[in-house]
């Protein structure tokens, strides 16, 4: 437990509890934001793929930012694809998350892997090339430090407005709750957060796709993560 709740306080930087009465996060919080955030849950959703129509496979490229405090950031860089099961659709994305930190401390990357899956629940026309939708989406992701490992689970309820006809302009949010857990050796921590996703993404006609967004796990001197990314549905 000691040796978990130094390496998440570390990369975190988040106050322990102060030399006053006030208290900071738990160590149950610490490893659910730290699970969370090295995993691919953590990483901003993309605006194309959320809540997408149903029908062929897709494909897409994420890069996503955080700021951990203290000079130290973690960039994530990760590729995947996604296609139609059920009523819904299924993803599943790979890459690697590096970690820069201050000169002369010792930051190694690691892969993450996640796989998503969304379903529309309800949904309206607004007028001419314009809807709105809203859904249930449950993402796993998992995390491999040197002899460590993160694993998250999350489900969110997305809602997504879309304009336009050749290109497609689609805002979304999506509130959620999580659960995480971080494991050194045979000593692990959980614990579980609330969190938030949430952007814009272009869709062309040509079914090229661009993102701007962010996700944000909630916590005490918590920070969010943005992201840019992009998708192509060929044919559509």
């Amino acid at each position: 437990m000691k040796k978990i709740f130094a390496i998440a306080a570390s990369a975190l930087v988040l106050a322990a509890p102060a030399m006053s009465a006030q208290e900071g996060p738990s160590i149950e919080d610490i490893a659910a934001y730290y699970a969370i955030n090295a995993s691919m849950v953590g990483a901003p959703a993309l605006a194309t793929n959320t809540l997408a129509n149903a029908g062929g496979m897709g494909w897409h490229l994420q890069y996503g930012r955080l700021d951990w405090g203290s000079d130290v950031t973690s960039s994530t860089f990760a590729g995947g694809f996604d296609l139609s099961v059920g009523s819904g659709r299924l993803g599943v994305t790979a890459g690697y998350l590096t970690i820069d930190c201050p000169t002369g401390a010792e930051c190694d990357g690691h892969l993450v892997v996640g796989t998503r899956y969304s379903a529309r629940l309800a949904g309206a026309a607004l007028g001419t090339g314009s809807h709105w939708a809203m859904g249930l989406e449950g993402e796993l992701g998992f995390g491999f430090p040197e002899d460590e490992q993160a694993m998250a689970l999350a489900a969110s309820l997305p809602f997504k407005l879309t304009f336009g006809s050749n290109v497609k302009v689609s805002p979304f949010l999506a509130p959620g709750f999580a659960y995480g857990r971080y494991k050194v050796a045979d000593e692990s921590e959980s614990g579980q957060r609330f969190l938030v996703g949430g952007g814009v993404g272009l869709a062309f006609a040509n079914g090229m796709g661009v993102n701007l967004g962010m996700r944000k796990v909630f916590i005490e001197e918590g920070e969010t993560q943005f992201g840019l990314g992009f998708t192509i549905r060929p044919g559509k």
